[in-house]
């Protein structure tokens, strides 16, 4: 090879090296990718080599990706100050807070599974301020609260949520639920129950919807509709081979025998605590 074949070789390789470090994708493409393909730890590590050497905007990006990659990893904590970081440099980007406030619930979920309500209580309630506009916090602190016999206290939580969320279906009906079924008559507001059991079954005709419009009627007075809409929730979930069958039934013998349902009182047998997952049907979070 001629010495000047060898020249223009050296400035191919060298040119095409600057055009790949100019033209190639950038740690936040390459990062997109990785969360894309569910590589966590490897996403992790590309975000935090890219902020050694980053400044200015991109570092939002950069720890936006890094807490989502913790995340997923289960170290909430860590992805909360990654997502806090992301936020003090875009305070105005709504998602920032959102994605700080759902592992704040993943935090909250950790200190429930060691027995610590009391810290899993305050980490929920933070979600909630930090971000009211979405159904996490809300979702996570309700059940917590009724666990803990806090009734009243998941009453105003949920109205929080639902000035928030004011469709959310899951909302709907625990609140529905808790109005018609408390057992304190100044505290009931069978009104407000019937309406928001109404609104959720015209949404989402399922066993629970169906149930807590039962609940409500027959709080209101209504056994007859109360009844037929019981009967219709127990066939739709499955009749004697569902979880809840016994309950359920239960239920429908008292508003056969035209007794409402109240959380808590002893009524022919009638009064328990119920959980969130009987009144909505779905798993928390």
């Amino acid at each position: 090879m001629t010495p000047a074949r060898l020249l223009l070789l050296c400035l191919f390789l060298v040119l095409g090296g600057v055009a790949l470090w100019v033209f190639g994708p950038t740690p936040v493409e390459r990062l997109a990718v990785l969360i894309e393909e569910r590589r966590w730890p490897e996403a992790e590590a590309l975000a935090r080599s890219a902020l050694e050497d980053s400044s200015g905007e991109v570092r939002a990006d950069l720890y936006r990706d890094l807490g989502f990659a913790l995340a997923r990893q289960e170290r909430h904590t860590e992805a909360i100050e990654a997502f806090q970081e992301a936020f003090a440099l875009r305070p105005d980007d709504p998602e920032m807070r959102r994605r700080a406030a759902i592992s704040m619930v993943g935090v909250g979920r950790q200190h429930d599974a060691r027995g610590d309500s009391d810290a899993a209580v305050a980490r929920y309630r933070e979600a909630v301020a930090l971000a009211p506009d979405i159904p996490h916090g809300h979702r996570a602190l309700v059940p917590s609260l009724r666990e803990r016999g806090e009734r009243d206290e998941a009453i105003a939580a949920l109205q929080v949520g639902l000035r928030h969320g004011p469709g959310d279906v899951h909302l709907r009906l625990q609140l529905a639920w808790l109005l018609a079924t408390h057992p304190d008559p100044a505290r009931r507001d069978v009104d407000r129950a019937v309406d928001l059991a109404s609104d959720a079954f015209l949404h989402d005709r399922t066993p629970e919807t169906l149930e807590t419009m039962a609940v409500a009627l027959a709080a209101k007075g209504n056994f007859r509709d109360a009844v037929e809409h019981q009967r219709s929730a127990i066939e739709l979930a499955g009749g004697e081979e569902a979880p809840e069958f016994e309950a359920r039934q239960a239920r429908l013998e008292a508003f056969e025998a035209k007794r409402p349902y109240l959380e808590g009182v002893a009524a022919g047998g009638q009064g328990s605590k119920r959980s969130d997952t009987e009144v909505s049907g779905a798993s928390r979070g």
